[in-house]
């Protein structure tokens, strides 16, 4: 073989020179094809084989093609730089210490190839030259700057001429100082002077074997590595002989700590650049040159004046600057400091620390996303399947904001990424967090994740976790921060990835927690980062270290953090743990002593507490024969609680129950071998919950088909949580134990068990989140979608383990939660208004406290004539709650708060009818509709919009539109500040929308167009006028695309469009006085309060009519927050036969009647007997009976008659038919409300004074 090459070593050398070099290697030597890759392989060398075999994930490095081995590295190692990168590189290029001028034009030169300059290369390669050039005594540029049509060579050449004519000068001048550092013996040669190809002196360059080779430093060709001037030279300032250990010494300078190494040999002081940033000084150009021993010079960067800190004081003392090498002590520094007997001078191998590992690698806990390095995910699909879009799921206003700023928070990361268009698109979900705050989740259940082929990549076993970290003595647990999201997603899958939002579609481009194959390829990409390094293992987004020694234990840290911070991977200083004797890792402790079971795992039944009840001893009985065939002579030790559950067998517990129970206990958790967790085996988790505790346990499934546990957990409920319904807490004991065992169940398809059938349809994966079901239950099925498991029946007496961990529960320290019930605050311009707000304002308000105090004691001290007739007219309809007051379900507002609240009503300039309607939802004070009238009337934008025009004739109607998009009415706006507005009317419910345009050609409103379809529909038909976008051809195109009957109105005859006409003529008064930085914000403002009042045509709210309910607006923060009477409730429960109380609203009975306890149907509603009627009460609506009839007396009591549209309600059975009955949500959608529904929008004014 001709030629040697040798193997490459990352970081020293380019790979693309290495190639070539390679390529023309084969060539020479003609290497046959078929062996070339197997060459290859093995010359490259253990790193570069390393990294390739990572870079190719799955395929076989010996298939591939030497060109295309290329083709991966080249990316890795040499990716094609970006011009203009390139480009200022150069431009910003200066000559280094040491360097030539022909070796700075070679560099120049070396970094143009990729500027892509083209016939202008000369010119850059010359004014590079010049500006970046190393002259101290400024007349070599000077002298450049003067001539005309100077050639880069012509620069380089006299620049050289110059610079030798300097240097001559300088040694007839100046004295030189020398430096004796100590350095290896060198050979004296006949030759005198060294070769600067190849740094031999037995030769002449002339004759240099290595004018044909490659520098694997520079990746020039002439010279060899060793011989390569753009080497730090560490022979000028440091000893390079191995196994000579420094001398230290420790000094201050500017009052900086500095660790220096003293060297007799040099008679002056010298730090490196890096070292003289940090001690904030000045620097100063020296004309002197070092010399070293071997003859060689150099000129430092310069020499700063600096303060050292001695025994006698501080002391001004000269300190050279390098570029590189190491900090010095010279003889002129040790004569000040003192002799070398008296110098405290540390002989030292310098070990590794822990502080100044994690300084270095300070960047990984940064607060930004990382970014993980050559590793994309890739989603495989199964074979035929079809796309999968879900709609967006409408969120609420106040959720809006804060939805929006994640999503923006996430575009901005480069988390996702806003398209246009999708076949593939998944819901979102936003579950409000404790603190109020929103978490966004995406749902993948029920689409994505079935049709996914998910990556078969094994998680790690635990004996190869174990068997990894034997022999450690302390240990270090690294935790990634927001692990998946480091992960980029391949741009061919991130198409699956698509999110359907209220603001349009995005795509992750980042992998989303709740894939089914996330957790396999970042186990495989981990797998393949940390692969070569001892004593480190790594489980999903845990990474664990050890070491048999401290050093060996750093050493180890130092390479796995090294390798994360190459990788741009970011960690989580918070959650990391170092140098711990014991830790938590895969479910197990951890520590010197090898691996041992948790006792966390086997607490629950440790802590089990001493029955009380006959129940109680029949569950903890049940548990301990759930595991009988592992306890030798069970009958003999539980005989004396078996005789507790004996039919007319009084309880008494006493000294043989409790020696039976001890030794029960003692026996069940010596019986009870946990299994060591194994990935390869099923899991099933088995839930149960009582009245009391939840409790859960975790089993693998054997071959043999029996479980054996892994772990168990118990909690108590707290008090709040005793009052859930029975299939709520059986929902919370799934979801509090799937996030206690998360490490376990996390990338793995598990088995729910739990004796509670309902929850085997609502939490079913294949039907998706429910939407029927309740709020909170909602949530947790949010939080398990990330899981993939399925869930099963097992009857409750199979179920004893769960069933008796969840009736004795251990105590569990949780964070307390706070009963103040959350408020929706206003998020508006000015101040806000909440129902606290009202609360405050009514406890100061005089009229409203005295209304609040009569109300309270049956009006009986009022007299006419005062302030408080208007509230006296209407006594029976206000009510209380907290420290307001209500008049029907409107809030009564106080005079100091009406300004605001008119302000606000107002802010929509929706006109005086709509306007009235809209209080009417939320509030009421006496003349309020007069007060209304007068803020409108005052207003000069409502006052525009009062048209005088001359009658016009009779227009042939619309036929009327049939659904929901049935017929669209759109037309343009403008200009209004100077911008066009689209807006866009639906026929049937006048939902309005208005797109500010930034400019009004077809294409833009074809694409503004498109997203009102995406949110709203496809309309059957569009109406518009004559405008050039509408009449245009590729708008025609758009409409056939869409089967969409265009309809345009007859020239100069806007009527026959009158529907978009009106609402723009509403619109252009609403916004009449607005300007162009207010524009948005009014525009939406307008919006949201035409949107929700009712319409004069349809006498609904456009958001009923298009979504079948209302949508909430700033209004609905003044709805009081419904109190906590939980425990009042309790002092009020009636049986069966009891005599009540019952509320009568009929006007031929008194307002109370007594009455009798016929059917308890719950905790707050029965049917009760009243004349031999049954009626339908909840527990607010009955009063205990104290035996006096008085109160039935006719006429004792002011009888209230039945409001209109109230209707005295049937006796309804219980429906336990359905067994999503105790989750239905209060609110059940209608497809189109009617006028009639809306009784509570007639006019109450009937009561004014």
């Amino acid at each position: 073989m001709l030629g040697k090459i040798d193997e490459f070593t990352p970081g020293q050398g380019s790979w693309r020179t290495y190639f070539k070099r390679f390529d023309s290697w084969i060539q020479v030597n003609e290497v046959p094809a078929e062996k070339q890759t197997r060459v290859f392989i093995a010359i490259m060398g253990s790193q570069a084989y390393e990294t390739l075999s990572t870079l190719v994930g799955g395929r076989e490095v010996e298939k591939l093609s030497i060109y295309e081995i290329n083709s991966y590295m080249l990316e890795h190692f040499d990716p094609t730089p970006i011009a203009i990168a390139e480009r200022y590189r150069l431009y910003t290029s200066k000559q280094l210490n040491g360097e030539t001028f022909k070796e700075f034009g070679l560099r120049l030169q070396k970094i143009s190839e990729q500027c892509d300059f083209g016939p202008f290369l000369e010119e850059a390669l010359r004014d590079a030259f010049i500006l970046g050039m190393e002259d101290p005594k400024k007349n070599i540029r000077s002298s450049l700057l003067v001539e005309k049509k100077l050639t880069f060579k012509q620069a380089l050449e006299k620049a050289h001429q110059i610079s030798l004519a300097e240097n001559e000068s300088d040694k007839l001048e100046g004295s030189s100082l020398v430096l004796h550092k100590v350095e290896k013996k060198q050979t004296i040669s006949k030759y005198q002077r060294r070769c600067y190809g190849c740094n031999s002196t037995d030769h002449f360059r002339k004759d240099c074997p290595a004018k044909s080779e490659f520098c694997k430093h520079c990746g020039l060709q002439g010279h060899t590595e060793e011989a390569c001037r753009k080497k730090a030279k560490p022979s000028n300032f440091s000893v390079n002989i191995n196994h000579v250990s420094p001398y230290l010494y420790d000094v201050f300078i500017n009052e900086i700590p500095l660790e220096m190494e003293i060297d007799t040999g040099s008679p002056v002081s010298i730090v490196n650049l890096s070292t003289f940033r940090s001690l904030k000084a000045d620097l100063e150009q020296t004309r002197i040159r070092f010399t070293g021993y071997n003859g060689g010079s150099f000129r430092p960067l310069g020499c700063a004046r600096v303060h050292l800190r001695t025994s006698e004081g501080k002391k001004p003392v000269s300190l050279y600057v390098c570029e590189e090498g190491a900090n010095i002590i010279g003889r002129d520094w040790i004569n000040i400091l003192g002799s070398n007997a008296s110098l405290k001078i540390r002989n030292v191998d310098i070990p590794l620390n822990l502080e100044q590992i994690l300084h270095d690698c300070s960047d990984l806990f940064s607060d930004e996303l990382g970014t993980l390095r050559n590793f994309k995910a890739k989603i495989s699909l199964k074979p035929d399947v079809l796309p999968w879009y879900s709609r967006a799921r409408p969120i609420s206003f106040y959720k809006r904001e804060k939805v929006d700023k994640i999503l923006d928070d996430w575009e901005n990361q480069g988390i996702v990424e806003k398209v246009e268009t999708s076949e593939w698109a998944a819901p979102i979900v936003t579950p409000l967090k404790k603190d109020g705050s929103v978490r966004v989740c995406v749902d993948f259940s029920i689409g994505l994740n079935s049709k996914i082929d998910v990556n078969k990549y094994p998680l790690p076993r635990r004996e190869e976790i174990f068997s990894v970290l034997a022999g450690g003595t302390r240990f270090t647990v690294i935790d990634l921060a927001s692990a998946y999201l480091q992960m980029e997603v391949d741009e061919a899958s991130r198409k699956y990835l698509t999110i359907n939002t209220h603001k349009g579609l995005y795509r992750f481009t980042r992998l989303p927690f709740g894939l089914a194959s996330a957790p396999a390829m970042w186990q495989k990409a981990m797998d393949g980062l940390l692969g070569g390094i001892p004593n480190v293992a790594c489980y999903l987004d845990d990474v664990i270290i050890t070491g048999r020694s401290e050093q060996e234990h750093l050493k180890t840290l130092q390479r796995v953090l090294r390798r994360f911070k190459s990788a741009g991977l970011r960690l989580r200083r918070n959650k990391c743990r170092f140098f711990e004797s014991e830790v938590e890792f895969c479910g197990s402790t951890i520590s010197e002593k090898g691996v041992q079971v948790s006792r966390s795992k086997t607490e629950a039944i440790e802590k089990i507490e001493i029955p009380t009840t006959v129940d109680q001893v029949r569950s903890f009985c049940g548990l301990i024969n759930y595991y009988r065939n592992h306890i030798n002579g069970l009958a003999d030790i539980i005989s004396p609680l078996y005789d507790l559950l004996k039919k007319d067998s009084a309880f008494t517990w006493g000294s043989v129950q409790q020696q039976s129970f001890d030794k029960a206990k003692k026996s069940l958790q010596e019986a009870v071998v946990l299994a060591h967790f194994d990935p390869g085996l099923p899991l099933v988790l088995a839930t149960d919950a009582s009245s009391k505790g939840i409790g859960a346990v975790l089993s693998h499934v054997l071959k043999n088909g029996h479980e054996r546990p892994i772990s168990m957990a118990s909690r108590i409920l707290s008090s709040s949580e005793q009052n859930y319904s029975t299939i709520e807490k059986e929902t919370l004991a799934i979801v509090w134990a799937v996030k206690k065992f998360q490490q376990y169940l996390e990338g793995t398809n598990f088995s729910i068990v739990t004796d509670h059938r309902p929850l085997m349809y609502i939490l079913n994966q294949a039907k998706g989140i429910p939407q029927t079901a309740a709020a909170r239950i909602q949530r947790w099925a949010i939080f398990l979608s990330g899981f993939t498991f399925s869930i099963k029946y097992r009857k409750a007496s199979e179920n004893t383990n769960a069933d008796a961990l969840s009736r004795l529960p251990i105590h569990e320290k949780r964070a307390t939660k706070s009963n103040k019930l959350p408020l929706h605050h206003i998020q508006e311009l000015g101040e806000s208004i909440t129902y606290e707000t009202i609360e405050e304002a009514t406890r100061k308000d005089n009229i409203l406290c005295r209304v609040s105090e009569m109300h309270s004691n049956d009006w009986n001290a009022y007299s006419k004539g005062g302030d408080l007739d208007h509230y006296y007219a209407r006594r029976d309809q206000i009510s209380k709650r907290g420290d307001c007051l209500l008049f029907m379900d409107r809030l009564l507002i106080p005079k100091s708060l009406r300004h605001s609240i008119l302000r606000k009503l107002h802010d929509s300039h929706l006109g005086l009818d709509k306007t009235k309607a809209l209080s009417r939802l939320y509030v009421w004070w006496p003349k309020i509709d007069e007060d209304i009238k007068s803020t409108i009337d005052a207003c000069n934008s409502c006052s525009l919009m009062k048209r005088k025009a001359p009658s016009a004739a009779p227009i042939k109607s619309w036929k009327p539109a049939d659904f929901p998009m049935h017929r669209i009415f759109v037309d343009f706006l403008g200009p209004l500040s100077g911008k066009l507005i689209l807006v866009a009317i639906d026929d049937f419910t006048k939902w309005p929308e208005a797109i500010i345009m930034k400019d009004t050609t077809t294409e833009e409103t074809i694409r503004e167009i498109m997203l009102i379809f995406s949110r709203l529909g496809v309309p059957k038909e569009l109406v518009s006028d004559n405008g050039p976008q509408f009449s245009s051809h590729l708008f025609s195109k758009f409409m056939t695309q869409h089967n969409i009957i265009h309809k345009r109105t007859p020239p100069f005859h806007p009527s026959s469009n009158g529907t978009a006409e009106r609402f723009v003529q509403t619109l252009k008064g609403a916004l009449a006085n607005t300007n162009v930085t207010g524009l948005h914000g009014d525009l939406n403002k307008f919006l949201v309060g035409y949107r929700n009042a009712p319409h004069a045509t349809t006498l609904t709210a456009p958001a009923i009519r298009m979504f079948g309910r209302r949508v909430r607006t700033w209004m609905d923060n003044l709805t009081p927050v419904e109190r906590d009477n939980r425990h009042d409730v309790k002092g009020r429960r009636f049986v069966n036969g009891d005599k009540v109380l019952v509320r009568m609203y009929s006007k031929n009975y008194p307002k109370w009647q007594v009455g009798s306890i016929e059917n308890v149907l719950g905790d707050r509603n029965y049917t009760v007997t009243v004349g031999g009627r049954a009626h339908h009460r909840h527990i607010d609506q009955l009063l205990k009976y104290n035996g006096s009839l008085a109160i039935t007396a006719p006429g004792s009591i002011y009888t209230a008659t039945t409001p209109e549209g109230i209707v005295e309600q049937s006796v309804m059975p219980p429906d336990d038919t359905d067994i999503t009955s105790e989750v239905r949500s209060s609110y059940q959608p209608s497809t189109v409300c009617t006028p009639e529904s809306l009784s509570y929008y007639s006019d109450y004014d009937d009561f004014d004074i």
